[in-house]
């Protein structure tokens, strides 16, 4: 069984199992696999063809072509702290 495949209930168990234990591993996923997976299963509150645009715009910007996690980060959380969504 891969961690993909467990429910969300089934995560959220194992994630108290393991607080109430105060351990971060001894099943067959870590603490921080668990912890990774809920995060994975979280919507991005960007969307998807946003970002796609803007690391069109920001590529076309750039000297070499290149755009970083950090620029785009950087591009989003502006955009929020001006009023945006």
């Amino acid at each position: 069984m891969r961690i993909s495949d467990l429910s969300d209930k089934e995560l959220d168990r194992f994630e108290a199992s393991y607080r109430r234990e105060n351990k971060t591993k001894g099943g067959r996923f870590s603490l921080s696999e668990i912890l990774l997976e809920k995060k994975r299963r979280k919507p991005s509150p960007f969307g998807v063809r946003e970002v796609a645009a803007k690391i069109i715009e920001l590529a076309a910007l750039s000297n070499d072509g290149l755009v970083t996690y950090g620029d785009i980060l950087e591009c989003f959380s502006s955009q929020r702290s001006l009023g945006g969504s």
